[in-house]
């Protein structure tokens, strides 16, 4: 039997007389003699002994430390999830402290979907988002709030989204959908620091593989046939038809674009000059009004001659609508560039030296106009057709060599 690492006490009596405790064994092949007072002592030592014996057998070791048991055992944790990473501990605390963000509140997966669907019904009433999908949306947070229930926003991680994505054995295009309306809302959520990351971002969206096909193409005879019927039954809605039939736009009652148009939208006044697109297409239409120059005002041109009459007398400092440093402050380039507020400033030797000009577009029509103040004279050209602004350039050149050689006769 080997007395490696065992320790005894005994009790003897001094060279004084006085009666003592030694410890006394073995600790990897060294001999331990120690003598103590009393045997409290003695047994301490004792304990003290097999304990470092017992460490030296497991690899543990006794550090002294302010940390206590818990946080001693937290640590060994770390560390042993530290194993084989190429930086330290303190690397990863120091990442960690820079990038993570702790939520300001753990907000209610209910509290947050009613915010985030009355802001999306604000942008609903703003145009901004169709019918159909709003209450799309609606339907399937409704769905997600049933599927966790009484959860936080914090707690929705990509493990449990994906089964939330895969119930009831839900397609792959189901399941792109609802990843989609949970991803946006996520979104919505990082911003109000409701979470910290957004857990989709790892997860993709399935990969769908569709069979390519085509639709059957309308003959000319056909499409008359159907216009003929249309104007003849549903006269109110030939506009509507119209667009769905040559502009591509969905007719789908349920989620289509034509949902999009009301009947302000269109005009059967064929008086007045449809617009163009690139391709030839004619509808009317116009740029959404946060594109809209002026407010989206509309003239004829008569009215339009007239504003620019009116730019020409202030111009040239005579009775105008606007004060005079009104119109000086319009048709002066800003910072020494060649653009005042509206009107691009050149010189040019057939207007006497300043001229000013303008060209604008709305996707379906094109308006363009040079003035120049000191001949008294502007030309204005409009075309119903977007992507002319070269054979508008044309017929002003023209009828300015025309007023050139005019002159000239005078």
């Amino acid at each position: 039997m080997s007395h490696e690492n065992t320790f005894a006490v005994s009790r003897f009596l001094n060279r004084n007389g006085v009666i003592s405790w030694r410890v006394a064994g073995w600790f990897h092949g060294v001999r331990i003699r120690k003598n103590f007072k009393t045997k409290e002592e003695a047994a301490a030592e004792k304990a003290a002994l097999e304990l470092k014996a017992m460490q030296a057998t497991s690899g543990l070791r006794s550090a002294t430390t302010f940390l206590v048991d818990e946080q001693l055992r937290e640590a060994e944790t770390a560390f042993r999830r530290l194993a084989g990473k190429p930086h330290s501990l303190a690397f990863y605390l120091d990442f960690a402290f820079a990038n993570y963000r702790e939520p300001v509140n753990r907000k209610l997966l209910t509290e947050a979907v009613t915010e985030y669907v009355a802001m999306k019904e604000h942008e609903r009433e703003q145009d901004m988002l169709s019918e159909p999908y709003l209450v799309h949306m609606k339907r399937d947070l409704d769905r997600l709030q049933k599927h966790f229930p009484g959860a936080t926003v914090a707690e929705l991680t990509g493990t449990r989204l994906i089964g939330y994505f895969e119930a009831r054995r839900a397609a792959l295009k189901t399941y792109n959908n609802r990843r989609g309306i949970v991803s946006t809302f996520l979104k919505f959520a990082l911003q109000r620091d409701w979470i910290t990351d957004n857990p989709l971002t790892k997860i993709p969206p399935r990969r769908i593989r569709r069979r390519r096909g085509g639709a059957a193409t309308l003959t000319a005879a056909q499409a008359k046939e159907m216009m003929a019927f249309v104007e003849e039954h549903h006269s109110s809605a030939v506009p509507f038809f119209a667009l769905c039939l040559f502009a591509g736009i969905r007719p789908c009652l349920r989620t289509g674009e034509i949902l999009r148009l009301r009947p302000d939208h269109t005009s059967n006044d064929l008086n007045e000059p449809w617009g163009h697109t690139h391709h030839g297409v004619s509808y009317q239409s116009d740029n959404p009004l946060v594109m809209a120059p002026a407010g989206g005002v509309h003239c004829s041109l008569e009215d339009w001659c007239k504003f620019i009459s009116d730019q020409l007398r202030g111009s040239e400092g005579k009775h105008a609508l606007l004060k005079a440093e009104s119109y000086s402050r319009l048709h002066t380039a800003a910072f020494g560039g060649s653009y005042a507020l509206g009107w691009f400033v050149a010189n040019r030797a057939w207007g006497g030296g300043q001229v000013f000009t303008h060209a604008g577009s709305n996707t379906l029509n094109m308006a363009v106009v040079w003035m120049a103040p000191a001949r008294d004279f502007a030309v204005l050209i409009v075309c119903n057709q977007a992507g002319s602004e070269k054979a508008c350039d044309e017929v002003a050149a023209g009828l300015i060599s025309l007023r050139e050689r005019a002159s000239r006769t005078l």
